[in-house]
């Protein structure tokens, strides 16, 4: 099987970081399993957003404090392969400088983020 090109902007660290998202005016609970500055996979087992569809995406801050949130736009869309948890690879859209700034903070702590 041919494997795809890695067309990520930013290097990605393992997380376990839960936030929620909104699809078609449900939220649903949710688990980045990745995070970088430019954007993050989300487990979704309840629903599987379609390629280009909007998300607006609520996580928190790394002390736990404040509620950012983001939107973003479904990049790859994964079902269950092979053991991998299913859900959807989104791009970050214009990030306010508040919650880029907790991005950057959040994946330069990678020890915060094996352990959550």
């Amino acid at each position: 099987m041919a494997q795809r090109p890695n067309r990520r902007q930013a290097a990605r660290w393992k997380t376990g970081t839960e936030c929620s998202f909104e699809h078609e005016g449900r939220s649903y609970e949710s688990r980045m399993s990745d995070l970088s500055e430019k954007g993050a996979f989300l487990e979704a087992k309840q629903v599987l957003p379609a390629l280009q569809s909007r998300l607006s995406i609520r996580f928190r801050s790394l002390d736990g404090r404040r509620e950012l949130g983001a939107t973003a736009l479904v990049r790859h869309c994964r079902s269950d392969e092979q053991g991998n948890p299913e859900g959807v690879g989104v791009e970050f859209e214009q990030l306010s400088p508040d919650v880029l700034s907790e991005l950057e903070l959040i994946v330069t702590q990678p020890t915060f983020l094996r352990n959550r």
